[in-house]
């Protein structure tokens, strides 16, 4: 994996290494350190993905301002306001109305539906790797609420949250 920064990767290995060291002591083990620590590592890892294939359709990515904006948009996926299509036309400098085609035609996926997924992926992830109430998983990501959460994830994935979360166990 690329990192934007040395100290992103430095961070991870840091972090890696005391959940690994925390999980081994048995005597001061604590259970509260190593799932707050993994949250850290899906934050740095979040902010650090180069691309993710949401879509078995995505098209090869061959133009850099696409991927621009896919950079763009996994960096800034917890802050929801910048994600508009106005937003992001302004931040690419494009017309408000041609940026969505525009990452329709080179990724095959429209805009919105790609943002969901990418979303969507990172609330499978927290589902599997952390025992966030979902409430707090929809406030990190930009949901109303839970509710508003769920009935995204089950339009988009077919089944709730809690039927997700059951067939982990």
């Amino acid at each position: 994996m690329q990192f934007e920064t040395d100290a992103d990767r430095s961070h991870l290995v840091s972090l890696i290494n005391m959940v690994s060291t925390e999980y081994l002591n048995k005597q001061s083990f604590d259970i509260f350190i190593i799932e707050n620590s993994l949250s850290v590592i899906l934050h740095l890892i979040a902010r650090n993905i180069q691309f993710i294939n949401t879509s078995d359709s995505v098209k090869e990515v061959k133009s850099s301002k696409i991927q621009q904006i896919i950079n763009y948009i996994h960096s800034n996926i917890y802050n929801s306001e910048v994600l508009s299509t106005k937003s992001l036309a302004e931040e690419f400098h494009m017309a408000d109305n041609y940026i969505s085609e525009y990452f329709k035609k080179h990724t095959d996926v429209s805009l919105k539906k790609y943002i969901i997924n990418y979303k969507l992926k990172l609330v499978e992830t927290r589902l599997k790797y952390t025992d966030l109430q979902y409430s707090e998983i929809a406030a990190e990501l930009g949901f109303t609420d839970s509710s508003h959460l769920n009935k995204t994830f089950q339009a988009y994935k077919g089944t709730s949250l809690s039927a997700f979360k059951a067939s982990l166990a």
